[in-house]
């Protein structure tokens, strides 16, 4: 092979791999944008002089299906009691709100944690709902193992029956 063979041969291969490396990390921020979640501290985080600590990002993965036809939406939020946890449909959102607490005795608190990528504080994480319509009560939500579980039927569509408008 000519020397300019093997570079535009190599030019072609790093392309491909720098398409496919930004593909995939295109993917990857489209599904953690919606998945990040800020937590806020509370007013018992505050470090040894009395600072308030700053918000956290937390990462709070979702997913949601159609299944026999009602949506189900998992939701993984582990560290938490089903009693700290709030679920409501505001609009055409499922909003999962709560607080998840620090305890007194983590080591977090004792000065000798060398990083802690756990995120405490109160959050709120809003995922999209289909344009399809939900029941408004029946509604279902489980909390097992750090997955929150939500169950909403669908709302079978009243069809229409054709019919002639008068024209006046």
């Amino acid at each position: 092979m000519k020397t300019q063979e093997v570079l535009n041969y190599m030019r072609d291969e790093w392309g491909q791999a720098w398409r496919a490396l930004d593909d995939r990390w295109h993917q990857f921020r489209q599904r953690s944008n919606h998945a990040l979640v800020v937590f806020k501290p509370t007013e018992q985080q505050a470090d040894s002089e009395g600072n308030d600590k700053s918000a956290e990002w937390g990462f709070l993965p979702a997913e949601m299906f159609d299944l026999d036809n009602k949506l189900v939406v998992r939701v993984e939020i582990p560290g938490l009691n089903s009693d700290a946890l709030e679920v409501r449909v505001d609009g055409n959102d499922l909003v999962i709100s709560g607080e998840k607490q620090l305890t007194p005795s983590a080591p977090v608190d004792s000065g000798k944690c060398f990083f802690s990528e756990i995120s405490y504080g109160s959050f709120e994480r809003r995922v999209a709902l289909p344009k399809r319509r939900v029941a408004e009560d029946s509604n279902e939500a489980n909390y097992n193992q750090g997955v929150l579980t939500v169950e909403m039927p669908f709302i079978e569509e009243a069809e229409t029956s054709a019919r002639t408008i008068s024209v006046h």
